[in-house]
């Protein structure tokens, strides 16, 4: 057992070392959700997720991806994103349909997008609809991008929530969306789309 200065000022119920079981993420979340389907795992502004949610979500937007927009195995997706309950969701479904996720600073301009894109040869990208003009602008440079899809704060709130969050984006921080509508899908969508979520299974190893 190793010890550590620190490790003094641990409570007596948090050990020391941790066995790190040699499994994907996509595994922990299987059996994490086994275990404990009903526990609260995420939560943002008040809006709560279990774990059973989170495995639901990921997989419906999974059989999204690899039935509407064709993503394999090895696939490059962005996600320019702020901490939203959609982000590990988005995070997951990745995962699963074993692509890499290539996270870009929701912050950045467009000749910082366009940058990551090429570079990345990222073939889809999820982004925050008021942010998606700085997608939009840059989109036909990058020869790679096939696919966009815009998300907004409270896609995944219960009312009265989602109808609150969205006033005071809109109303009081003045949050405006400024992207041609046509050119992405919506995670909202997805939600309540026909594609299964019995995605192919894609076979991923630690």
């Amino acid at each position: 057992m190793i010890s550590k200065p620190y490790n003094k000022n641990y409570p007596k119920e948090v050990p020391n070392n941790i066995d790190i079981p040699n499994i994907t993420l996509s595994d922990l979340l299987k059996t994490t959700t086994e275990r404990f389907p009903d526990r609260d795992a995420l939560i943002c502004h008040g809006q709560k997720l279990t774990y059973q949610e989170i495995n639901a979500y990921s997989d419906l937007f999974a059989g999204y991806l690899q039935q509407k927009w064709g993503v394999t195995k090895g696939q490059h997706i962005a996600i320019m994103l702020p901490n939203l309950l959609q982000f590990p969701i988005i995070i997951f479904a990745l995962i699963k349909l074993g692509c890499v996720f290539v996270n870009i600073n929701p912050l950045y301009t467009s000749t910082e997008v366009r940058g990551i894109l090429k570079d990345s040869k990222a073939t889809g990208i999820i982004v925050l609809s008021y942010l998606a003009h700085n997608v939009e602008a840059i989109a036909d440079e990058c020869d790679d991008l096939k696919h966009m899809m815009v998300t907004d704060i409270a896609d995944l709130y219960t009312f009265p929530r989602k109808q609150i969050v969205t006033f005071i984006a809109r109303y009081i921080k003045g949050m405006k969306k400024k992207y041609s509508a046509a050119k992405f899908d919506k995670f909202s969508d997805v939600l309540k789309t026909k594609y299964s979520p019995n995605y192919s299974e894609i076979k991923i190893v630690p």
